[in-house]
């Protein structure tokens, strides 16, 4: 079930990227239309489903929590929500922003959620 929504979110996605995204100036891409929109509610839809998945298969344990909660930081940093932020004094222009402090964080997240990964492989053992 998780793979065939994998497929489903990954191709309604590869079917609402709209190609003009591609060659946009920042101004246009800081208005989300509705191919945009309805594919951001999409990817959110299929972040809370895994979150979820992977709290109940680990019980909503410490270390799911922080997973949990750093990956929710970087959704309200990546792209579509944060090219409508101003700049803070740490972004350089042309050289880091918010997209990078949104990798940071998601960063953060892989590293709890690998955590959690090996805790659960040392238990099976």
């Amino acid at each position: 079930l998780q793979f065939a929504g994998v497929l489903a979110v990954a191709g309604w996605t590869h079917v609402l990227v709209d190609n003009g995204l591609a060659t946009a100036d920042e101004s246009a891409l800081k208005r989300l239309d509705r191919k945009r929109s309805l594919r951001t509610v999409i990817n959110s839809l299929f972040f809370v489903w895994c979150l979820l998945l992977c709290g109940m298969g680990y019980s909503f344990q410490p270390l799911w929590i922080i997973g949990a909660l750093t990956y929710s930081l970087g959704f309200f940093l990546a792209p579509p929500f944060s090219r409508r932020y101003a700049q803070m004094p740490w972004h350089v222009s042309g050289l880091n922003g918010w997209h990078e402090d949104f990798h940071l964080v998601v960063a953060c997240g892989d590293l709890a959620f690998c955590m959690m990964a090996y805790d659960v492989v040392l238990g099976a053992q």
